[in-house]
């Protein structure tokens, strides 16, 4: 059986779940999480275009091979 996800707001100390059909005859085991809000970055500001002159591929093989 697939598991159900549901971010709630809490309002007066109470939780309204509606559970699916699909569960109404199972035991369901509810545990309740502090949800933390992933904050979004904006990179808008730190994009650009490199503009590389000469060869791409010799100078990846010429970096690789300094490993060797």
């Amino acid at each position: 059986m697939k598991a159900l996800r549901e971010i709630k707001k809490i309002k007066n100390n109470k939780v309204v779940l509606t559970i699916p059909p699909g569960f109404a005859k199972n035991e369901v085991e509810i545990l309740i999480l502090p949800h933390e809000s992933k904050k979004k970055y904006d990179f808008k500001d730190l994009s650009g275009k490199l503009e590389w002159h000469g060869d791409a591929v010799k100078q990846q093989r010429d970096l690789r091979n300094e490993w060797e």
